[in-house]
């Protein structure tokens, strides 16, 4: 859920007039108007749109790793402005490349809000400072025009050249938007304070999150507690809260659940809501709720088909409701596509109380020891121990 709200807190600016600046290796064919120059400055941009990715991943590399020695995290970057081309979840970041490698953004996000500036800033400045060191040597041990730099880029291909280009313009933005971190001014960037508050909501968010995938339900718990202190309205905080509680047995999950599903939320948020609500519903094993479960399973999952929890969720509520060949393919499923250890003890729970109720002891205990295997402290897993081992026994 945090990774969903990270695209709207970037260092967003108006863009799209700097795309121009990528014709310009094309400035070398102005220098000799021929055929061979018009080639060349084509090879050249090409050349250059490689070298600026190149330089922009190891930009946001720098900062992501420069933000985790300050106590911070890079949750997502983007790679250039324009269409999408391609986007991957690793561990608990983001990244994202777009067509046009202008220049990178970045959400970096935090649960401290002492020094939030200055480490924003300081990881920034990493970013771009070894591209002003670069430029800058190159400058003084080659000196030579701009006018002769653009003359080559007719002649040959001139990854010099572009390079200065390339290092100029990043240590440039940089500097910029540095700047607009430390001051607040909508001049440099947009990062005022709101924005900071919100990137510190979100730290607490993805803070939670981590520790539920770890287990650490009370850990997400507070998590989720001390960014509602700083935010007590914000609804990612509140679902996430809500997760942890039901997560962790709490019986406050169930009415949070209750008065979350009748707000109005936004798409991402509603889905895990009201796949909280489905799983608070069945884990009570009240015949008064098995059709709000029902519906609320359904709904969840059909927001996000291939999202594990909620497979995994349908699928314990179908099985609770008579529907087992459903459920075992959602069971089945989720355990394959989950990516935490608590998300595979569920699945691999659900599936042996399947086996079970079906008379498949030797499944039902092989999906036993695999539900184990993960997270012991689930608890839905002292409900398939309490029906497989007699069976095992037997």
């Amino acid at each position: 859920m945090a990774k969903a709200e990270a695209n709207r807190l970037g260092n967003p600016m108006n863009t799209w007039p700097f795309v121009l600046l990528l014709l310009m290796p094309w400035s070398g064919y102005f220098h000799s108007r021929s055929s061979a120059a018009a080639v060349l400055g084509l090879e050249n941009m090409l050349l250059m749109l490689a070298l600026a990715f190149t330089a922009l991943a190891l930009q946001q590399i720098t900062v992501a790793l420069t933000a985790r020695a300050l106590g911070d995290r890079l949750l997502m970057f983007t790679i250039g402005v324009g269409p999408k081309l391609w986007s991957r979840y690793f561990a608990h970041h983001v990244v994202v490349v777009r067509a046009f490698p202008v220049y990178g953004l970045q959400t970096l996000v935090t649960t401290r809000k002492r020094g939030q500036r200055v480490r924003t800033a300081l990881a920034i400045t990493a970013g771009w400072a070894p591209f002003a060191v670069g430029l800058a040597l190159i400058v003084v041990m080659h000196p030579a025009s701009w006018t002769e730099k653009y003359a080559l880029l007719a002649r040959r291909l001139a990854p010099d050249s572009l390079f200065l280009y390339i290092a100029g313009w990043i240590a440039l933005n940089g500097v910029f938007i540095t700047i607009g971190a430390l001051s607040g001014s909508r001049f440099f960037s947009n990062l005022d304070e709101s924005v900071f508050t919100a990137r510190r909501v979100l730290g607490h968010a993805l803070d939670a999150e981590i520790q539920m995938s770890k287990g650490a339900y009370d850990l997400a718990v507070a998590a989720a507690r001390r960014g509602l202190d700083e935010k007590p309205d914000d609804l990612l905080l509140q679902v996430n809260l809500a997760a942890a509680l039901s997560m962790q047995g709490d019986p406050e999950a169930f009415a949070l659940t209750e008065a979350l599903s009748k707000r109005d939320l936004p798409p991402n948020l509603r889905g895990t809501c009201l796949n909280v609500r489905a799983w608070e519903c069945y884990l009570r094993d009240d015949e008064a709720l098995r059709d709000e479960a029902d519906r609320a399973s359904l709904e969840a999952v059909s927001s996000s088909p291939n999202q594990p929890a909620f497979l995994d969720t349908r699928g314990h509520v179908l099985m609770w409701n008579g529907r087992a060949a459903e459920a075992e393919q959602h069971l089945g499923r989720a355990f394959r596509l989950a990516r935490s250890r608590s998300g595979r003890t569920s699945a691999a729970s659900g599936m042996a109380i399947l086996c079970a109720n079906a008379g498949r002891v030797d499944e039902a205990v092989s999906w036993l020891a695999r539900a184990r295997a993960q997270d012991i402290q689930h608890p839905v897993l002292a409900r398939a121990i309490a029906l497989v081992e007699p069976l095992r026994r037997v």
